[in-house]
């Protein structure tokens, strides 16, 4: 079945959109909503309409239906403002406005294919970089304020600070602890994070990501200050005090060019109303820019009916979300911290699914930050554990997901990483699968932000094959400054080496003996390695690392890796992890091919 719309042509049978004939990338539940429109373009189709026939009835949340109306519109070129082809009506729903030509009447059967065949509909490419795009932006989700951080942004790329251009912009404020104490900060923080995350799913808001927002905590500037910092219209702040099962809560937006209160409202509640004082307060915010919340109203259910459990929850997440903001010992610190209070939440409420995708997500990147003493070895069972308790309480919950897929990769069960990282992604529109350029700036994110310095192999494998050997170099650098590696006197010109060899074939001898030296001292060679193409001793590397061994294995997709292809001995390494086999039951890279029924032959040649 065709449908053709302008330049545009869908085609239900290859689950393809054509713009003058070339294909463009869909995600899967993107397809569904757009043909679901089309077929129902007669008439608006409401929230409850798109959650029963794109998603089956399952339970989704406000901000995953918007940002696929966002991903929709992206790809047809559309907006939220113009609404040339998917017109938004509010209160009521969504209308696809543009003229179809069908080939034939609309059919009326179900839409929705099997998961297994919708996924299998995936472009070459797209499957082809799973391992290595999926999973960079998975891990520098992970890292970077979790997949809720995604969510600020409809864009390519991670947003720093809003687009002065939308309709709306604003920040939301961490609320400022104002208990005798002084230790209710995570109260307030928590607050701010869950407000912002609701008006993310209104589509005139563009809002600044909570990571950029928070970096002005404490600094006491002013309204017009903090505007021109984040490049808002609007911000949203208040203050926050509990004592006992008591909560006071103070909560106003501000329009910055006015400095003037758009509204404001005290809250003094008991502590278990919390959820529905978030959600008043997103509500009313909405209300007075005279925007609309998908659905209306908020109405979320309660993440937890244990507020004892929900505090620590709060504590645990902060600190999770604070790691990356200080040296390594006190950011590994942070997250044996969160760990503790995540464990204590679960245990005083061992159905709160969020909790439990947390203390998932803590485990799974402790080997990112402190390798030697978290080894993947280590962490893997309780973060499976972890991520599969989440899962049977909520199958909705990327960030589980993408923890589920990592724990796979780890003992190198590609296809169950690959289910894992589908749903993952699918969950979360906002994905950079299959286009390494749109992945990376999340992993950016997580590196100048969190903390991930072991994200720099990958920025300096990338600088290599952009071929900026200097800019490798600058980036293994600060990975070794950041450890307690970094400390020898000829580390620059070592690097400066090491980086040069891939180029220059005379220093190859020299960059041997630097690595057997590094070696012998126990230094990380990895980068070394990969510069030389000595896949005898990245075998040996990748056997032996404590990082995640599938996570690594990813780089082996990077074009420079190529020519260790060639090398029997990394072959065969590849096909008794059960690489060879994967491939054979999905697709192989684009660049090799089966040899026989028990090896593969790979380009060596570098694509641009």
């Amino acid at each position: 079945m065709l449908y053709r719309f302008d330049e545009f042509e869908l085609d239900t049978e290859n689950f393809e959109l054509h713009h003058l004939g070339v294909a463009l990338h869909v995600e899967p539940q993107t397809f569904d909503f757009l043909l679901f429109l089309i077929q129902n373009s007669d008439r608006i189709v409401t929230r409850d309409d798109i959650i029963e026939h794109v998603w089956q009835g399952r339970i989704v949340s406000d901000t995953t239906i918007s940002s696929c109306v966002k991903s929709a519109r992206k790809v047809l070129g559309d907006d939220g403002e113009n609404q040339r082809y998917i017109k938004t009506t509010r209160g009521r729903g969504f209308q696809f406005i543009a003229k179809v030509n069908p080939d034939m009447e609309p059919v009326t059967e179900s839409i929705n294919q099997p998961y297994n065949q919708v996924t299998s509909q995936i472009s070459k490419p797209t499957v082809f970089y799973l391992l290595v795009c999926g999973l960079i932006f998975i891990i520098g989700l992970l890292l970077f304020n979790q997949f809720q951080a995604a969510k600020t942004d409809n864009k390519s790329t991670v947003k720093n600070i809003a687009s002065s251009d939308a309709p709306f912009t604003i920040a939301v404020m961490p609320f400022t602890d104002l208990s005798a104490e002084g230790n209710q900060e995570y109260f307030g923080d928590g607050i701010s994070e869950e407000v912002l995350n609701v008006l993310t799913s209104v589509e005139e808001l563009s809002v600044t990501s909570r990571t950029t927002a928070f970096t002005l905590k404490g600094q006491k500037l002013s309204v017009p200050e903090i505007a021109d910092r984040l490049n808002v219209k609007y911000i949203v702040e208040g203050s926050v005090r509990s004592s006992g099962n008591r909560i006071r809560i103070t909560a106003q937006l501000i329009d910055t060019l006015t400095d003037t209160h758009l509204w404001s409202e005290n809250y003094d509640r008991e502590l278990n109303d919390i959820f529905a004082i978030q959600d008043d307060i997103s509500q009313q915010i909405a209300n007075a820019l005279k925007v609309e919340l998908i659905g209306g109203t908020v109405g979320r259910a309660a993440p937890t009916n244990n507020m004892e459990s929900y505090a620590l929850y709060l504590q645990g997440h902060q600190l999770f979300l604070n790691r990356g903001t200080s040296d390594i010992s006190q950011n590994v610190s942070n997250l044996e911290q969160a760990i503790d209070f995540l464990e204590q939440a679960v245990r005083l409420d061992k159905s709160f699914a969020i909790a439990w995708a947390d203390l998932a997500t803590s485990y799974i990147v402790l080997p990112s930050y402190f390798t030697s003493e978290y080894p993947i070895d280590r962490v893997v069972l309780p973060a499976t554990e972890a991520s599969n308790r989440a899962i049977s309480l909520d199958s909705n919950l990327s960030q589980a997901w993408a923890v589920k897929s990592l724990t796979h990769l780890s003992q190198f069960q590609f296809q169950d990483s690959e289910t894992a990282i589908l749903r993952a992604t699918e969950l979360n529109p906002d994905n950079a699968k299959g286009e390494i350029d749109k992945a990376i700036p999340y992993q950016d994110k997580a590196i100048n932000e969190m903390g991930f310095e072991f994200g720099r192999y990958d920025r300096a494998l990338i600088a290599i094959w952009r071929n900026d050997p200097a800019n490798a170099r600058d980036e293994m650098i600060r990975f070794f400054r950041s450890s307690d590696q970094g400390t020898g006197d000829n580390l620059e010109e070592k690097l400066d080496i090491y980086a040069k060899s891939y180029f220059d074939p005379s220093l190859r001898d020299q960059a041997i003996t630097l690595i057997e030296k590094d070696m012998e001292e126990g230094t990380d060679v990895t980068f070394g390695l990969y510069m030389l193409q000595d896949a005898e001793k990245i075998v040996h590397d990748f056997e032996n690392t404590g990082a995640n061994k599938g996570f690594i294995l990813s780089r082996i997709y990077f074009p420079l890796a190529r020519p260790l292809f060639k090398q029997k001995i990394f072959r065969d390494y590849l096909i008794n992890i059960g690489l060879l086999a994967y491939w054979k039951n999905n697709q192989f890279p684009d660049f090799c091919r089966p040899a026989g029924t028990d090896d593969f032959e790979c380009d060596i040649t570098q694509a641009e």
